[in-house]
């Protein structure tokens, strides 16, 4: 049998109506729309996932609080754009009197230089992220951040906060100062407060009367006192400036690791009392030592006082008086004066009596004294208190040569 198909293949015995070529065309044609529509949905599905994908990745990354860290990195690296992150307001310190010139100041000398690097802090944690910075390797500062809100896939956005630099910039020394009480003290131009009073072992503040003045007490109506104030880890050597109640500004001397304030003085009564000291007290108190002329002296005593009356019983009269030929003071001096109340002044004295005798059986004698004096002032006259301190003028030469100054 013959297998070629006919004429009239394409007629359906069955239902004996021919079938139609153009219907399968329709069918091809609707059947291609549709896969194309399909593809640039899916392109567009595709496009929009991958761009959003996109920007989840890079909302990630820019999440990640290290990312935060990139403008700090950058301005410690290069070392005078420190200002551009670090300020008053960024950073943190716990002790108020290292002001922020010398803590930027010696960050700056810190890094000078050196490789900037960071890593994570061992005290971060998720809610504060905390980074520490290294110079060459060196720990310098720790940094906070803090969140300015979540982007729009709910994460997190870092920025930096806070400087950290105490736990690796600030020593351990502790320094004193000690302050008349009442006066302001400043440490790096901030007001010490009474939290930073030196305190006894008693945990009293540390309020102690001026050793000069010990045995003039009973003759002052007020009594003045020093108020020793402590800084404990201070930032490198504080500058430590001191002014009266009335806003006069006080001189500071430093010995080492202690400071010390002198009360005021008051020029008018130095130049008060100075011109008297050198042409009256020191000669009348000079000769009443070598039994000449010696109630002179009791002229400049305070009146009842305890030093007039320990002067009048010394001793003077193995003095061969009747020998001397001549006297002569030399180098006499009344000067760093110190001034407690309006009527009580210290100063330093120091004056040479040159003495010879009539007769070779006595050799020529230096007398003197280098010491220091306090006078109270009485009824309107300045009177010789007390002599706290005294030496003769050839131990203080002796002292002077031990010393080596002149």
């Amino acid at each position: 049998m013959s297998t070629r198909r006919g004429k009239y293949d394409d007629f359906d015995r069955t239902t004996g109506y021919r079938e139609r070529s153009s219907g399968r065309s329709k069918k091809k044609h609707g059947f291609a729309i549709f896969m194309g529509i399909y593809v640039v949905v899916a392109l567009i599905a595709t496009f929009a996932f991958w761009k959003w994908f996109n920007g989840y990745l890079m909302g990630y990354e820019q999440s990640m609080p290290k990312h935060a860290m990139d403008d700090v990195m950058e301005a410690f690296d290069n070392g005078m754009g420190i200002g551009s992150v670090l300020n008053k307001a960024s950073l943190s310190t716990e002790y108020s009197y290292v002001d922020f010139d010398t803590y930027a100041a010696y960050l700056h000398s810190v890094i000078d230089g050196k490789k900037i690097t960071m890593q994570e802090s061992t005290l971060s944690t998720g809610e504060t992220p905390r980074y520490t910075l290294l110079a060459d390797g060196v720990p310098f500062t720790d940094v906070t951040l803090r969140s300015l809100g979540k982007n729009k896939y709910g994460m997190d956005v870092w920025d930096y906060s806070h400087f950290f630099p105490d736990a690796y910039c600030i020593n351990e020394e502790t320094y004193r100062i000690t302050a008349p009480t009442g006066s302001i003290v400043y440490a790096n131009g901030n007001a010490l407060t009474e939290s930073d009073y030196a305190k006894d072992d008693n945990g009293a503040p540390l309020i102690d009367k001026i050793d000069t003045l010990r045995n003039v007490e009973q003759y002052l109506d007020s009594v003045p006192t020093y108020t020793t104030y402590e800084i404990r880890r201070a930032f490198g050597s504080p500058v430590i400036s001191v002014r009266s109640s009335d806003g006069s500004e006080l001189s500071v001397s430093q010995d080492g690791k202690n400071y010390t304030a002198k009360i005021p003085l008051d020029d008018a009564l130095v130049a008060e009392l100075q011109p008297k000291v050198e042409e009256y007290i020191i000669p009348a108190y000079g000769l009443h030592f070598i039994g000449v002329n010696g109630s002179a002296i009791f002229d400049y005593l305070l009146p009842g006082s305890t030093y007039r009356e320990d002067l009048s019983t010394a001793t003077t009269y193995f003095y061969p008086t009747s020998k001397i030929s001549t006297r002569t003071f030399e180098n006499i001096r009344a000067y760093d004066f110190a001034t407690y109340t309006d009527d009580c002044i210290s100063c330093e004295v120091y004056f040479d009596l040159n003495v010879t005798f009539n007769t070779e059986a006595y050799k020529p004698k230096n007398e003197g004294a280098d010491a220091t004096w306090v006078f109270i002032k009485q009824d309107g006259n300045w009177y010789l208190a007390d002599v706290p301190r005294q030496r003769s003028a050839d131990q203080a030469k002796e002292a002077w040569a031990a010393e080596g100054t002149n």
